[in-house]
């Protein structure tokens, strides 16, 4: 089945298994008929959904048979329940940080947890350099 991105699929869950010779970005091309240069931004967000939520540490090795999903790749309200968080940016913010102290991640245990949120939140939210985020930006995400 074919997922092309529309109002009707906006919320779904998909999933793949990893087929051999395949690549994040030829997976989102083919799954969500993204062939348009101007699709680029979107395979970009698409690609950094999946490696978020499948807890992807090489997007350049993913191995056969590994079966990924995305939920709610729309960046909408989920209806499953998932819990929808907002924020809006102060001045002297940055991601790590505002991760850090709004979902109360101070352990040094929490690394991997942090930058997890960190990718969310950045794919979410179309963020192309996370260290560019601007005073009265609002960041959402879904989780």
């Amino acid at each position: 089945m074919t997922n092309k991105i529309n109002h009707t699929s906006l919320g779904q869950e998909w999933s793949y298994t990893v087929k051999p010779g395949d690549g994040l970005m030829a997976i989102v091309r083919k799954e969500f008929e993204l062939k348009d240069p101007k699709d680029t931004q979107e395979i970009g967000r698409l690609v950094n959904l999946i490696v978020a939520q499948n807890g992807i540490k090489n997007r350049d090795r993913i191995d056969v048979g590994t079966v990924f999903t995305l939920r709610n790749y729309s960046g909408e309200d989920s209806p499953n329940g998932e819990k929808k968080w907002s924020y809006t940016v102060k001045r002297g913010d940055g991601l790590m940080a505002i991760v850090r102290k709004e979902f109360e991640l101070k352990d040094p245990q929490d690394t991997q947890e942090i930058g997890r949120l960190v990718n969310l939140i950045v794919a979410q939210n179309g963020i192309k350099d996370q260290n560019r985020i601007k005073p009265g930006d609002t960041l959402t995400l879904n989780y």
